[in-house]
C-alpha cells in the first residue's frame, strides 16, 4: 500500500504492527520507521482510543490502508494520525485526524486531509463525515479550509460532510 505525498507531508500506512509499538512506547514507532516521533505524539485523546482502531487491523491488516500517520517530509518527524473511522458504507464514511500540539498552526492538518480526500475517492468514497468539539475552533477551520460544510450537530459535536466527486475515468 503506497504512501500518500503531499507538498509537505508523507501518510504513511498505520499498520497494527505499528499501532502496538505506539501504545507501548511511540518513539518505537519512529525507530522502525527510520523517522523521529515529536516528543508531544501521540496526543492523549488518539492514545485512548488506539486499542478501538488497532483491534479490526489484527483480523483485517488489509484496513491499514485506511489509517495513515502524517509525517513532516523536512524534519522526517511523525507529527499525526489520519483515517476512517470504518469501512465506506453505500460509499459514505467518517475521516478523524490528529495533529500534535507542537506541529499545530502550520496548515499540516489541512493537507493531509485534503490528501485523504483525494484517496477517498479512489476508493470510490464519495461522502466524508467528520466532527469536532464545539468549541474546537481549529478543527473547524480545518473542515471548513478542506471542503467540508457543516450541517448538523449535537450538543457537545459539530457534524460535518463533503461530497466528493470522482474525476478522470
Amino acid at each position: 500500500m503506497p504512501t500518500l505525498h503531499t507538498p509537505r507531508l508523507d501518510l504513511y500506512v498505520y499498520s497494527h504492527a505499528l499501532m502496538q509499538a505506539t501504545l507501548i512506547a511511540p518513539s518505537r514507532v519512529g525507530e522502525q520507521l527510520d523517522l523521529n516521533a515529536a516528543s508531544d505524539w501521540p496526543n492523549p485523546s488518539f492514545a485512548e482510543v488506539l486499542p478501538r482502531i488497532a483491534a479490526p487491523l489484527l483480523q483485517h491488516p488489509s484496513l491499514a490502508q485506511l489509517q495513515r500517520l502524517i509525517i513532516r517530509r523536512d524534519t522526517a518527524t511523525i507529527i499525526g494520525e489520519i483515517g476512517f473511522k470504518y469501512l465506506p458504507i453505500r460509499g459514505e464514511t467518517e475521516v478523524g485526524y490528529g495533529i500534535c500540539a507542537s506541529a499545530r498552526s502550520h496548515g499540516f492538518a489541512t493537507e493531509a486531509l485534503r490528501a485523504m480526500c483525494d484517496f477517498a475517492v479512489a476508493q470510490g468514497i464519495v461522502m466524508l463525515h467528520a466532527d469536532c468539539l464545539w468549541d474546537n475552533h481549529a478543527s473547524a477551520a480545518v473542515l471548513a479550509k478542506a471542503g467540508f460544510r457543516e450541517w448538523q450537530g449535537t450538543p457537545v459535536l459539530r457534524c460535518w460532510k463533503r461530497a466528493l466527486i470522482a474525476t478522470g475515468g
